[in-house]
């Protein structure tokens, strides 16, 4: 596996010179390269104001839905859980299509179906049809905006910086949810749901167009690859002389080659899909996906059920947004400097999400109501915000992108059960009682799996590390794999 290695010394120090020049212009090419990837956070922000705050905000279309074509909560349930579940759920697609087209184009695809899907949906003569214009092209719509900016924004950012990073550009979903319900009910008033849906479509189209042009994918093969190997055969020291002085330094240099597998697609999901890491976020993720949506979808015809105004739910739903807002930007701006890691930040905010929904069905005056969703809010935002981020933080580089990607459409799978837990069991019981009690217990349960994913995590580790103590680790650099623990200066 070895190759003999016979060059003269000041060959080999010339060749140390070129490497830190270009180690040097690296360092700048990355440095640029970070200043794009926060420019793309930026404007990440800004594109999921106006689509998420409509999609999110599905609470308050849920209530003229019913009133204007005389459905059920179940039947008009289902049009919003749809719509938010294509949010995640076919995340696998969205990724294949950036991969084989580019992250700009599909999210422009996907400003395009929303805009079409919103203004197509404000001419339907019947509920039916609202499920083909607004769940389907709607919702696909807004994974093809998100799911890509948010793996484009995990390309750019490592480990350290990639929660505050995600963070921030899901800050622009709560700033939508809590914009976007005043301005929506100030629309339904003045121009009715369908003129709304007009206005919005006509607001979301231009603002993604422009917001496109700042989406640029970073050079590929711009990492180290990191492989163990194993059986290397040392090669003998050279003296080289460094041009320091008279000292001279040895360097003991051991290269190998080693060939880097390279995996289609396909082949990368179904090695991860065997993993138990793979079901454990599934479970987790398909729980939160039911609770979380639940939240989006029903709260305000709880409010309704129980007495409150339309006024009145449509001002909780914008305590909800403001809640999320200040959610989002404290995850962002103070989360790293919290004595907590990643991991136990969204563990923590799962078994928090569990206080508030509980005791709903006792809580009977406004102040109590909106103080139950504030904190819900709260909570709901770190989970979403920390959706990516957790998954960076639990499993290998290698593995990131995968993960992620079955995270959110596992969240996406759970969003389709939540009408079940909400509007029919509503049907079948006259109250949201039970509905609350079920979604209490799966931020319980989605906490204890993330639980077990952290104590794995930490296990891996301890275990890489006592391995590595004892096997070199080699890195791929030009043309040949260099063993990174036995590049030593004597």
């Amino acid at each position: 596996m070895g190759k003999d290695i016979e060059k003269p010394a000041v060959a080999f120090h010339e060749h140390l010179e070129t490497n830190c020049v270009a180690q040097c212009s690296k360092r700048t090419q990355k440095l640029l390269q970070e200043y794009q990837g926060w420019a793309i956070v930026c404007v990440s922000a800004l594109m999921y104001i106006p689509v998420l705050g409509v999609l999110y905000n599905y609470n308050l279309l849920f209530v003229r839905l019913q009133e204007e074509f005389d459905s059920g909560a179940g039947e008009t349930g289902w049009i919003g859980c749809i719509a938010i579940a294509l949010l995640t759920l076919p995340s696998p697609l969205s990724t294949y299509l950036a991969e084989r087209i580019t992250y700009r184009g599909v999210v422009a695809l996907g400003f395009l179906m929303c805009s079409g899907g919103l203004f197509v949906t404000s001419f339907m003569p019947a509920i039916k049809y609202i499920f083909f214009s607004y769940s389907i092209v709607f919702g696909l719509g807004t994974n093809f905006i998100q799911h890509p900016s948010l793996s484009l924004i995990v390309l750019y950012f490592d480990e350290k910086k990639c929660a505050k990073a995600t963070g921030l550009a899901i800050t622009g979903t709560g700033a939508g949810i809590m914009a976007i319900s005043q301005i929506l009910e100030v629309l339904f008033n003045a121009v009715g749901w369908r003129g709304a849906l007009r206005v919005m479509s006509g607001l979301i189209l231009p603002v993604g167009l422009v917001c496109c042009v700042f989406l640029k994918s970073p050079p590929k093969n711009n990492n180290i690859d990191y492989k163990p190997v194993k059986n290397i055969e040392e090669y003998s020291s050279k003296d080289v002389e460094t041009g320091c002085g008279k000292d001279t330094k040895k360097v003991c240099v051991e290269v190998v080659y080693a060939e880097l597998e390279s995996k289609s697609f396909l082949q990368r999901y179904c090695q991860f899909i065997k993993t138990v890491e793979c079901w454990l976020v599934i479970f987790s993720y398909t729980g939160m996906g039911i609770a979380v949506v639940f939240s989006y979808v029903n709260l305000a015809s709880f409010m309704k059920s129980v007495g409150f105004s339309d006024d009145q739910g449509s001002m909780a739903i914008g305590v909800m947004g403001g809640a999320d807002l200040f959610g989002r930007l404290f995850v962002t701006l103070l989360g790293g400097k919290l004595p907590i890691s990643v991991a136990g930040m969204y563990i923590l905010a799962c078994v928090i999400g569990a206080i508030p929904i509980a005791p709903l069905p006792f809580v009977t005056t406004f102040t109590g109501v909106v103080i139950s969703y504030a904190v819900l809010s709260l909570a709901r935002a770190v989970t979403l915000c920390y959706q990516y981020a957790f998954c960076v933080d639990v499993f290998p580089s290698e593995s990131k992108v995968q993960a992620c990607t079955m995270a959110v459409c596992s969240f996406g799978v759970g969003s389709l059960f939540a009408t079940g837990v909400g509007g029919m069991m509503y049907e079948m019981t006259g109250t949201y009682d039970l509905s609350f009690y079920i979604c209490a217990g799966l931020h319980v349960f989605a906490a204890l799996i993330n639980y077990i994913l952290l104590y794995r995590k930490r296990c891996r580790n301890r275990l890489y590390r006592e391995f590595y103590d004892e096997q070199p680790i080699a890195f791929t650099y030009e043309e040949i794999t260099v063993v990174d623990a036995y590049v030593t200066t004597v």
